[in-house]
């Protein structure tokens, strides 16, 4: 793609790697071997790929976050990891700031998984710094339920 793999963290840290395009991120099989081997004790072992090719016209990137160091073999809607590729865009040129220092942009994730999510991000940059990230969105509800306690 001409972009690096970088290290970014807004709370946790993730592994960005951008692929070239939408084809290759959807026949990604990830392999739990080769991360044992090279990740597994490295600062950042969560692997959220994409690409800037989307399925939808609104997205800037398309997305698949794998990390199973937490037992996730894969994440439908990764918010955690959602905010630092608005960081990782904005960064590399990807997006751009509005007047007011702003930055906003989408991404798609899950599709692969049959569970289409988006997620907004929005940025605020003040002297060359971000200084504030917010995520938001829609996401595929997989279940609901209640707890009831007999205290």
């Amino acid at each position: 793609t001409g972009l690096p793999m970088d290290v970014v963290s807004c709370c946790g840290p993730f592994l960005f790697v951008p692929v070239r395009s939408l084809h290759e991120v959807r026949g990604i099989q990830f392999r739990r071997d080769m991360w044992d081997r090279a990740l597994r004790g490295f600062e950042a072992p969560h692997v959220f790929v994409f690409t800037p090719e989307t399925e939808t016209r609104e997205a800037h990137a398309h997305c698949r976050m794998f990390a199973p160091a937490l037992g996730i073999s894969e994440d439908p809607a990764t918010g955690g990891a959602s905010g630092p590729l608005g960081c990782y865009l904005l960064r590399h040129g990807l997006i751009g700031v509005d007047a007011q220092g702003e930055a906003h942009c989408l991404s798609e994730q899950g599709f692969e998984m049959g569970r289409r999510s988006f997620l907004r991000i929005q940025l605020t940059r003040t002297g060359g710094a971000i200084t504030r990230v917010q995520v938001g969105g829609q996401c595929y509800v997989m279940g609901e339920g209640q707890l009831f306690l007999d205290v």
